[in-house]
């Protein structure tokens, strides 16, 4: 299965929560609110209709196995550092995911097959100094969810 992030479509922002169970995790140091996207509803809307993602908030997608994996930001109203993570709990590769200026959207791509798929503001990948091969600590709950 390719999973393709939903966008945000102007005419359709919303403000309210995603309806998406939340957890806090520590990133680097830094506290965040991840949203996870843990079924195919979930993961297919993504971001969609968002209007802004906040300094220490993201969506964590968690996939029963570990595959390769395709996002797109088509209608989205804001860039995003997609995390393309391994069954390792190791980063494969961060790709800077620009939303369509016009047109289309490029698709990005994990590199080796990805269990999981953090999107973040972008720019916070390199601040928090995450670079590929670092290893991210997984609550035991959020791992124990990678099940469907």
């Amino acid at each position: 299965m390719v999973v393709l992030t939903a966008g945000c479509d102007k005419k359709k922002s919303v403000k309210e929560p995603s309806g998406m169970p939340r957890t806090a995790m520590t990133i680097s140091g830094e506290e965040f609110e991840l949203e996870l996207a843990i079924n195919e509803v979930d993961r297919a809307r993504g971001f969609m209709y968002r209007e802004a993602c906040q300094r220490n908030e993201g969506i964590l997608f968690i996939f029963p196995e570990a595959r390769l994996r395709t996002f797109h930001m088509n209608n989205c109203l804001f860039d995003l550092d997609g995390i393309f993570i391994g069954p390792d709990d190791r980063i494969i590769n961060i790709e800077y995911m620009r939303f369509p200026r016009s047109g289309s959207s490029e698709l990005y791509r994990s590199q080796r097959p990805a269990k999981y798929v953090l999107e973040l503001k972008a720019g916070r990948a390199g601040a928090l100094g995450l670079r590929p091969g670092d290893k991210l600590e997984f609550p035991e709950a959020i791992k124990a969810m990678a099940v469907e």
